[in-house]
């Protein structure tokens, strides 16, 4: 199936990780991908050099992984989110493309759980399961992430068309095995050299980091498999 140059699309990832299932599919070289880095400003960056000018011809797909905050969302569960919410300003919602939306929800995968609601960006991972359900009670979110809020609020600043769809790796009920806030270099990525030297000292947190990384490459595969499907609609359509 040919697929169309016009409207152009972005595919904007925090991380590499999360993009790496997306890469190997034959739809992701009919599109623009780009790799942010962590955090709201690294995103607002992004997008504001991905799209120098005003632009309502292109579409921007913000995706990669999230925590969830609702007890009904299995990992490896598809958030589309209808809107997203920032704790600090819970009076600005930001909605998403209703068209987009619209296309996303026409997509559905075998076995896979795909729910549309609310999702909260914050500053930093929320590693416990108090901090998630506070989380939750607060904003009324279904799944939590680091970059959509400002993602969203630049591309809505210059017209361009935006959705963001982000995959759980991680439930309410699950506390991750590290702290990653506190193993983060200067510009608030994961170090690895202080993960090893982390894990070096804790051997029995070994188990549980490698769930950690089957559930996140369980969830990067979902991802990937929307992705393509959604994008053929887009460029089709």
């Amino acid at each position: 199936m040919e697929i169309q140059s016009t409207p152009a699309i972005t595919v904007l990832f925090a991380l590499p990780d999360e993009a790496r299932a997306f890469c190997k599919t034959e739809v992701s070289k009919s599109v623009r991908v780009h790799i942010s880095g962590v955090g709201a400003k690294k995103t607002q960056k992004a997008v504001e050099t991905l799209f120098p000018h005003p632009s309502e011809q292109a579409l921007l797909l913000i995706v990669g992984f999230a925590g969830g905050l609702s007890g009904s969302l299995p990992v490896g569960s598809l958030i589309v989110a209808e809107s997203v919410v920032n704790p600090l300003a819970l009076h600005k919602e930001l909605k998403s493309d209703s068209l987009l939306l619209a296309q996303a929800e026409a997509v559905q995968l075998t076995g896979v759980t795909k729910v549309q609601g609310k999702l909260v960006t914050v500053p930093n991972v929320l590693t416990t399961v108090a901090e998630k359900k506070v989380c939750a009670q607060n904003t009324g979110a279904i799944a939590v992430d680091m970059e959509t809020f400002a993602g969203v609020q630049a591309a809505q600043a210059r017209g361009v068309r935006c959705l963001a769809v982000r995959v759980i790796t991680d439930g309410v009920d699950d506390t991750l095995p590290l702290d990653f806030n506190a193993l983060s270099n200067a510009q608030g990525e994961p170090d690895r050299g202080k993960i090893v030297a982390h894990i070096l000292l804790r051997p029995w947190k070994i188990p549980a980091l490698i769930r950690l990384g089957t559930r996140s490459a369980k969830a990067a595969n979902h991802l990937a498999q929307f992705l393509e499907v959604l994008i053929t609609r887009l460029t089709n359509q």
